[in-house]
């Protein structure tokens, strides 16, 4: 039993790593108002190669909504680290209004929906805030600057990410949310789509998953590789 226990700990758990684009069905939500969905949003369209956070017009913010289609896992697996980014087109000075990440539930078509746009500092259906400021307002972000994630983003990133996969989401599309905390139509961000030619362009989400550890099994080898463990006789 110890050289087999052995065995497992010397050939450690292979962690398995998926870089997924969004789908082209990402698109651009119009609101004119703050607050939930259905405050005369309107989809925009979904195969323009940029989108508008924030201003959007005179009367509308703009916010994105970005599927991507998870694999299906192996039972047992999870989760284990998770990163998303995207990434700005144009330059913008002083931005207008922070920007937060939420992500949606799962679904099995890619299509974007009116439902899926909120604007506002909390949104409290069943959303999941996964970075608060992700862009802060005021700030000056010049054409090409790769926006991610911080350390605990990543990793309410990765707990969103593996409450989806418990409710069924492997072979689904999950929904992440771009959008300003507030109603304004001032300075914004301009992001590069899907649909961006230059496939580095397109917003990413990677996440590593890694199957379930049997941490009192890997101990045990531990103490019997370095002979801490005896059995009794």
């Amino acid at each position: 039993m110890a050289a087999a226990l052995c065995l497992l700990l010397t050939h450690p758990i292979v962690a398995q790593t998926f870089v997924i684009s969004a789908d082209p069905a990402d698109a651009q939500i119009n609101q004119t108002a703050a607050g939930d969905a259905g405050l005369n949003a309107t989809i925009s369209g979904t195969t323009g190669t940029t989108v508008q956070i924030g201003r959007a017009s005179s009367t509308a913010t703009g916010l994105f909504v970005m599927p991507f289609l998870l694999p299906v896992l192996e039972p047992g697996e999870s989760v284990s680290s998770a990163s998303f980014t995207f990434r700005q087109n144009g330059s913008v000075t002083n931005l207008s209004a922070n920007v937060d990440l939420y992500g949606l539930g799962f679904r099995s078509e890619s299509t974007v929906l009116v439902s899926d746009a909120f604007l506002g500092s909390e949104d409290l259906t069943d959303a999941s805030k996964i970075q608060d400021i992700l862009v802060p307002a005021g700030g000056s972000y010049s054409s090409g600057t790769v926006f991610s994630l911080s350390g605990e983003g990543a990793t309410a990133l990765a707990a969103y990410l593996n409450t989806q996969y418990s409710n069924g989401a492997g072979g689904n599309y999950v929904f992440l949310r771009l959008n300003s905390d507030i109603f304004t139509t001032g300075n914004r961000l301009e992001v590069n789509t899907s649909d961006s030619t230059t496939p580095s362009f397109r917003p990413s989400l990677t996440f590593t998953v890694i199957p379930e550890p049997a941490s009192a099994l890997l101990a045990l080898a531990g103490l019997a590789c370095t002979g801490w463990y005896r059995p009794r006789k």
